[in-house]
């Protein structure tokens, strides 16, 4: 297994990637593009005699992503000519031969483990035994999840270890299931900056477990009156998160608008938190009347910096909690019919 030396504060560490892909008759460039986490970083090179440079610095290795095209400019249909992988300190080479689909990557660790990964993924193959479509998806789906979990358990000191965790407990994760995980990677992997910063996450998202007292949070309604969550203690409340330009949120609401019609005079409510951001307070005002939402809403028109959010750790909408009268979480991210079972069960 492969030791990472631990990654030091705010350093800045170079690297230089050199790849080599096959001749082309045309002018050609390659696209790189990454995020460090508070920003969205693109670079391009110019292919020549089948081979580009780029150099650069980063503060973590970062997943990353080479685009190649015969344009000016990056189009949609670059299938064969894409390709992820990790941007990481010091050299890395990349040879293909036609394409930067089949291209191969070495001189880096933190690569190397990748292509350990996808090659082990990759080579899952559907079996043809099963005739049923959704079965066989669903059975896909768990043996990639086997495969995963078995990586990251076999792989303690790796970083890829980590970043596959997190691909894995998703947008909204389930710490029962990742936390143990978590705890199974080595010092080095959980100290390094992305690993304090999933542990803050997983803290937060476990803080919001069923079970635990409801976090508390003020934030002003339509009007501008200030609502805590606190006041609707006594009730059992859905605190829904979403926002205007939200799809699955705004199909999502009929449903709610049903449920609370039915449930509304039954010690039930719902307090509606918008992450609208300031220049959307029309649209959100707008997709209230729209939709007939005539609870609480409530929203400070930060987008997903709103203190709600963050408490919550939402990432990802729509989102609900159920919370008791006694201001506790007794259920999460409930929709359509299950909501309605699960309060004509609690408000017999």
């Amino acid at each position: 297994m492969l030791l990472l030396m631990p990654f030091k504060g705010v350093a800045q560490n170079p690297y230089t990637l050199n790849g080599k892909v096959a001749q082309l008759q045309r002018v050609a460039k390659v696209y790189l593009a990454y995020n460090t986490g508070t920003a969205d970083q693109i670079d391009s090179a110019i292919v020549t005699d089948g081979s580009f440079s780029f150099t650069g610095v980063i503060e973590e290795p970062v997943r990353a992503y080479l685009v190649l095209t015969k344009e000016a400019i990056v189009t949609h249909n670059l299938k064969d000519n894409y390709i992820d992988f990790y941007l990481e300190a010091g050299t890395i080479r990349l040879d293909g031969t036609d394409s930067l689909k089949n291209a191969k990557f070495s001189g880096g660790p933190v690569n190397e483990d990748y292509q350990r990964l996808k090659i082990a993924l990759a080579a899952v193959r559907m079996d043809t035994r099963i005739s049923n479509e959704s079965d066989k998806k669903d059975a896909l789906v768990q043996v990639k999840k086997d495969i995963t979990v078995s990586f990251i358990k076999y792989n303690p000191n790796s970083i890829i270890s980590l970043y596959t965790l997190k691909k894995l407990g998703g947008q909204i994760p389930d710490v029962e299931e990742v936390e143990p995980l978590f705890n199974s990677l080595s010092a080095i992997v959980r100290n390094s900056k992305p690993g304090v910063e999933y542990a803050e996450r997983l803290s937060k998202v476990k803080a919001t477990a069923i079970g635990a007292a409801a976090l508390n949070f003020t934030l002003p309604d339509a009007f501008g009156k200030m609502v805590s969550l606190h006041e609707f203690k006594g009730k059992y409340v859905l605190i829904d998160f979403w926002a205007s330009w939200c799809g699955p949120c705004r199909a999502e609401n009929p449903n709610l608008v049903k449920a609370y019609r039915k449930y509304r005079n039954r010690n039930f409510t719902i307090l509606g938190i918008s992450l609208d951001d300031s220049n959307a307070k029309d649209e959100w005002l707008k997709a209230i009347k729209k939709d007939h939402l005539t609870w609480t809403q409530v929203a400070d028109l930060q987008g997903w910096n709103t203190i709600a959010a963050r408490l919550y750790a939402i990432e990802a909408i729509p989102q609900n909690f159920l919370i008791a009268p006694d201001g506790k979480i007794v259920a999460k991210n409930v929709r359509g019919q299950e909501l309605e079972d699960i309060l004509a069960k609690l408000l017999k």
